[in-house]
């Protein structure tokens, strides 16, 4: 987690057997697991009463509900995830993986390739919570109908169930929080693990220039290196699997109720409303895109390696049968090897999905514009 460690350390979702055995007590470990318990229960029961609103289908009230219940859900998901992923040590087991296979190869040259990714996170996540901020506050600094704007700026809040007695904002900034925390745990991951393909990659590919492939005792130690990445991604695959597909899912339907929002009303909705809706799509398609690009990058570097043995003319016509057959074993295990993830558990996500996600989930929202705008519904 490089510097997010201490992130999740006092996020209260760590449930990790060191997180505990640091506490120093049980009473401490119980506080722990309450505190985490509360935050899942306080995200639910949001959650549940978006999800129970009545207000008329396909009208601004139903779209506002809609997107606010998917990311409320998103948060929930995201909390639930890292409870599990801290408590069955995920991280832990990784890094263990991550050494073996760290050992096979030399040292990596070069500056931090993690300074990158740390900024575009911390970036990223900041520009995420402003945006949870901002839409938090619009239910105390905005009331009443969105045609009416005598009062644009009434401070009034009602202190009820559906407000959470007052808490809702709170509520909303803390959904953010867990989806900011989960995107990162998930995001840096991946990094690790296209790390090591990467690096696998360039190395196979240096050996291949010096025509050193050939020789079997070299071969086989990249075969034996690449058969370790991935049983590596086949875990980080099923560990990560429901949450991409819980991420698609939720983000997805936000993105088009989004853009309803935005395009579908015209002068009944306030500028106010127009600006969040276009910046809940837009953080709903960056979300889309930095969780199926993870898995794509993946995909792409697994496929680099069969391409660089396939170039290899030298390997591929050698007479030798043990280097011929290693690398035919090398090849087949990079294309037939079930490291895809499945989106509910239906669809394989291939580097491609991500980009068919993009081409069908605007469109969805489109539609919904097009009812509204022909008088459909």
């Amino acid at each position: 987690m490089g510097p997010f460690e201490s992130v999740l350390q006092w996020s209260g979702l760590d449930l990790s057997r060191s997180c505990v055995a640091r506490s120093g007590s049980w009473l401490r470990s119980i506080c722990r697991v309450s505190i985490c318990f509360l935050i899942c229960f306080t995200l639910f029961l949001k959650s549940l009463i978006l999800m129970l609103d009545s207000s008329k289908p396909m009208t601004l009230e139903w779209a506002i509900g809609c997107v606010w219940a998917f990311m409320e859900l998103y948060g929930l998901g995201s909390a639930i995830f890292i409870a599990i992923w801290t408590r069955s040590r995920f991280l832990y087991t990784l890094q263990e993986k991550l050494s073996k296979i760290q050992d096979q190869r030399a040292p990596l040259n070069g500056t931090n390739h993690f300074t990158t990714i740390y900024r575009r996170l911390v970036i990223g996540g900041v520009l995420y919570i402003a945006i949870w901020a901002v839409s938090s506050m619009k239910g105390i600094l905005y009331e009443g109908s969105p045609s009416n704007f005598s009062e644009p700026f009434r401070v009034s809040y009602p202190f009820t169930l559906n407000s959470m007695y007052g808490l809702e904002p709170f509520v909303y900034l803390l959904a953010g929080f867990t989806s900011m925390v989960a995107m990162t745990m998930y995001s840096l991951v991946y990094a690790h693990v296209n790390r090591e393909l990467s690096s696998f990659n360039e190395d196979l590919k240096a050996s291949a220039k010096l025509q050193q492939l050939t020789l079997p005792c070299v071969l086989q130690a990249y075969s034996t290196r690449q058969a370790e990445l991935i049983r590596l991604v086949k875990f980080v695959s099923q560990k990560t699997e429901a949450y991409v597909s819980m991420t698609t899912v939720f983000t997805g339907l936000a993105m088009a109720n989004a853009l309803y929002i935005t395009a579908g009303f015209g002068h009944g909705a306030s500028t106010m409303l127009k600006v969040l809706g276009f910046l809940w799509m837009n953080a709903s398609i960056l979300v889309v895109v930095a969780t199926h690009r993870q898995s794509a990058k993946t995909q792409d570097e697994i496929n680099n390696t069969v391409q660089i043995l396939l170039a290899d003319d030298f390997c591929q016509n050698q007479q030798d049968d043990q280097v011929w057959k290693t690398c035919r074993a090398m090849i087949d295990r990079a294309q037939y090897s079930t490291t895809k993830m499945y989106f509910m558990h239906a669809f394989a996500m291939d580097q491609y999905f991500g980009h068919k996600l993009l081409l069908i989930l605007p469109n969805i929202g489109s539609l919904m514009v097009l009812a509204k705008k022909t008088g459909l519904v």
